[in-house]
C-alpha cells in the first residue's frame, strides 16, 4: 500500500470518494474543487485502497476510470479499507470516555466551564495529567451534538450539554 498514514479528517476523503465514485471520475482539468496536486494525491491514495476494484477504459475523450465490484465474489466491503485509515489520537479517546462518564453521572445539563472543570478534577489524580482547554472540549461537544450523542440547549447566553436520551 503506497499510502499507509492515518487520516484525521475522514470527511475530506469521503468527499473525494463521493466525487469519484458517485458522480464519476472527472479529469484533472475538470476537477475544480481543489488543486491539481490535491486531486492527484487523493486519487492515488484511494487507488491504493481500492486498486483491485478499479478499472479503466480508453476512449476518444481520454481515460475513463471506474470502480467495479462483483458482490457475488467479494465477501467484504472494499470501502472498509478507506475507513480503517481514520485516526483517533489518545486525546480523542481519553476525552470521549471522560465526557461520556461525566455527562452520564449528572441529571442536569452542564455548561462548558462546568464540564472543563470536571475534566480537570477527573484527570488531576494522574501523575502526568493531560490538560484539555475549553476550545478542545467545545469542539468535541460540537462533534457529538452533530452525531446525536449529546444534546445542547441554550439558557440565556450560555450553552448547556447533556447526554442524548436515545441509544448511541
Amino acid at each position: 500500500m503506497a499510502y499507509n498514514e492515518l487520516i484525521k479528517n475522514f470527511n475530506r476523503i469521503r468527499d473525494y470518494m463521493r466525487e469519484f465514485y458517485v458522480y464519476g471520475f472527472k479529469s484533472r482539468d475538470k476537477f475544480t474543487r481543489k488543486s491539481s496536486r490535491s486531486y492527484d494525491d487523493e486519487r492515488r491514495r484511494i487507488e491504493s485502497w481500492l486498486g483491485d476494484y478499479m478499472s479503466f477504459r480508453q476512449t476518444a475523450d481520454g481515460k475513463n476510470i471506474f470502480m467495479s465490484i462483483d458482490s457475488r465474489v467479494s465477501h467484504h466491503n472494499p470501502l472498509y479499507k478507506a475507513f480503517k485509515t481514520k485516526s483517533f489520537t489518545d486525546g480523542d479517546i481519553t476525552l470521549h470516555f471522560i465526557l461520556i462518564d461525566i455527562l452520564s453521572c449528572t441529571e442536569e445539563p452542564l455548561s462548558i466551564s462546568e464540564i472543563t472543570e470536571k475534566i480537570d478534577e477527573y484527570l488531576c489524580n494522574f501523575s502526568n495529567p493531560r490538560i484539555f482547554d475549553e476550545s478542545t472540549v467545545r469542539k468535541k461537544l460540537r462533534e457529538y451534538v452533530a452525531e446525536g450523542i449529546i444534546v445542547k440547549e441554550k439558557k440565556g447566553k450560555a450553552l448547556y450539554y447533556s447526554l442524548s436520551k436515545t441509544n448511541y
